[in-house]
């Protein structure tokens, strides 16, 4: 059972415009904190976590917060059950939505931009099969892929800044890039972008 990249794009699309329906699918559970939301979509077997990205200039504030230093209460925030480190913003919005996902019973994670990031990383942790789009780079230079790694994809495309941050960092999982329907100039940010990425199924 494969989550299809068209319908993937369709949920987020559907997400970022708060509706409750796309074709045979349907909306169920919603997290909504903080900048940043997760929707679980139903059809059939499939059970979909879908995370997206924010509007909140204040939340992305704090995400860019992407030392994985001991804080002033002894806490190390950026390091994750694994022991892997982590982009501190990241990794703190994927333990929120981890702590409403677990236990949900879902089948396939998708996600775009802050949502890919954190999603990624949540994907990985449940063992689900995991696409995320426009992802920033979340895991900390000069470590090995955590186990969960194996179950994730981001697809990127040229044009995208938001692939490039944070600089030095790496991916979580493998990074594919996809070709977008005109050019590969401009700020190609979008999941309309990906929605239309040539040859892509």
């Amino acid at each position: 059972m494969t989550l299809r990249h068209a319908t993937a794009c369709a949920l987020i699309e559907a997400d970022y415009a708060g509706g409750r329906t796309y074709g045979p699918w349907h909306r169920g559970a919603v997290l909504e904190l903080d900048g940043f939301s997760a929707s679980q979509w139903l059809c059939g077997d499939f059970n979909v976590c879908a995370c997206t990205g924010t509007n909140d200039r204040w939340d992305w504030l704090r995400n860019l917060l992407f030392i994985p230093a001991w804080s002033t209460i002894g806490v190390k925030p950026g390091a994750g059950d694994s022991g892997a480190l982590y982009h501190y913003g990241f990794i703190t919005t994927a333990r929120l939505i981890y702590a409403w996902a677990d236990g949900r019973g879902f089948t396939h994670l998708t996600g775009h931009s802050l949502g890919a990031a954190a999603g990624g990383i949540v994907g990985g942790s449940l063992g689900i099969p995991t696409l995320t789009y426009s992802a920033p780079r979340v895991l900390w230079p000069w470590q090995e892929q955590p186990e969960g790694a194996k179950h994730v994809v981001n697809r990127t495309m040229p044009g995208d800044p938001i692939n490039r941050v944070v600089p030095g960092y790496d991916y979580y999982g493998a990074c594919v890039e996809i070709e977008p329907t005109t050019g590969v100039w401009g700020f190609r940010h979008g999941i309309r972008h990906s929605a239309t990425a040539k040859g892509v199924r």
